[in-house]
């Protein structure tokens, strides 16, 4: 519990920096990750093969989450290591490591979708060893196979510990777009609007969970975890 009220304390400081990186960085991204995912959903649909549309959907949606949380890491990082934060930096160190992000963010889905058509759970494990990648590549600077070595030995020693942190964050982001996206539909049936309250929303929320999560890696991965640490 501690872990959710210091992200949230987190939040309250930072509130300037989170609403500059999410009108810069996360709502772009947003907006394109919602248009590409659904051009291909529709696509498949037209088909008449649906199912096959929340393959592409899940990959860009991966993607995008791993991509949009680096310049929030940082400010976990910085936090964390006692260091200023600067604008400046987030978005260099965003730009540098987007790319190998990227790549690592598809083959992450890839596999994650294989594994789970063969029987989920094997996509379960996957998916909990590699998504904290993006915490490696910011916190080491390890990039590409280096980082995704680094990756699965921290998450090893502490699986259950990501699994459940993981788990419980997507509940609470699935449960909230819920009861956001009932609420929309009782004040109207506009596509449109549905759409941007659901971007603003995600908006506000990555930013939080990256930061929840950011907080739990640092105990995993062994920084800030003794008294004098205070997130």
């Amino acid at each position: 519990m501690d872990h959710y009220k210091s992200a949230f304390s987190f939040y309250a400081r930072h509130w300037k920096k989170v609403l500059l990186f999410g009108i810069t960085i996360l709502l772009p991204l947003s907006v394109i990750e919602t248009f590409v995912s659904n051009y291909f959903f529709n696509l498949f649909s037209l088909v008449g093969l649906p199912t096959m549309g929340s393959f592409p959907q899940f990959i860009f949606s991966t993607v995008f989450l791993m991509i949009a949380q680096i310049p929030f890491i940082y400010l976990v990082r910085q936090e964390i290591t006692g260091q200023n934060a600067t604008i400046g930096q987030a978005f260099e160190i965003f730009f540098t490591n987007m790319f190998p992000v990227y790549v690592m963010g598809v083959l992450l889905a890839l596999l994650t979708i294989a594994g789970t058509m063969l029987l989920i759970i094997p996509g379960l494990i996957i998916l909990t060893l590699l998504i904290v990648y993006p915490y490696v590549v910011v916190s080491d600077e390890l990039r590409w196979f280096n980082g995704l070595k680094k990756t699965v030995e921290i998450v090893k020693n502490h699986f259950f510990s990501v699994l459940g942190v993981t788990m419980v964050a997507g509940i609470l982001t699935m449960v909230i777009n819920f009861l956001f996206l009932f609420a929309t539909l009782l004040v109207t049936k506009v596509y449109w609007m549905i759409v941007l309250v659901q971007l603003l929303l995600k908006m506000l929320i990555v930013p939080y969970f990256t930061f929840l999560i950011g907080s739990c890696f640092e105990e995993w991965y062994g920084f800030g975890y003794e008294e004098e640490y205070s997130f």
